[in-house]
């Protein structure tokens, strides 16, 4: 089992300084920056243009979105798992993905998120407690594995495979950042 470790480039201290895995919904939302409301949250335009592109412009969001594009179809149910903001999804339900976002929590701006996107769904659920209650053809979970040791990792795959219909697919990726001016940078 690979071991992850968390750290962050602090410019006025020489050397990595580790930081403890987010063990709860709280602190990987603290982590990512929070998921509070903003004056993003006037426009569609204004939130795609501050979480979807933001310092994500040739980055990590749009390697994804290219990626989900080529992988999934707008026809068939997808869920995505540690949603966090949505903002990935959010873009493909604005292109006609039919997209059930879910997270341990409903974050802070779902309401204003609900208001701008009429179409959004969210389902509050955690996956290591037990597999979705409907079966989907796809499961998308990005920037969430790392936290896992490998008892909560094979009770993953257990439940994303319950939430899976026949013949349907996960799409994986491991590792996530906060979506800061570092992280683009070191992208």
């Amino acid at each position: 089992m690979r071991k992850w470790y968390k750290y962050f480039l602090d410019p006025l201290r020489r050397g990595r300084i580790y930081l403890p895995i987010d063990s709860n919904f709280y602190d990987h939302e603290k982590a990512m920056g929070g998921y509070k409301a903003d004056d993003a949250y006037l426009s569609k335009s204004t939130f795609f243009n501050k979480y979807f592109w933001g310092y994500h412009i040739i980055g990590r969001l749009g390697c994804y979105d290219n990626f989900l594009r080529k992988h999934l179809k707008k026809d068939k149910d997808i869920l995505s798992i540690a949603s966090g903001r949505c903002a990935n999804e959010l873009f493909l339900i604005e292109d006609g993905y039919k997209i059930t976002c879910s997270d341990l929590k409903v974050f802070d701006s779902y309401k204003e998120t609900k208001t701008l996107f009429p179409q959004f769904d969210f389902v509050e659920h955690d996956i290591l407690n037990g597999p979705f209650f409907l079966k989907y053809d796809a499961v998308i979970c990005l920037s969430l594995i790392y936290l896992f040791n490998e008892e909560k990792l094979l009770t993953f795959f257990r439940n994303v495979s319950d939430s899976l219909k026949t013949g349907g697919h996960l799409i994986l990726d491991s590792a996530g950042s906060t979506d800061n001016l570092m992280s683009y940078l070191i992208h």
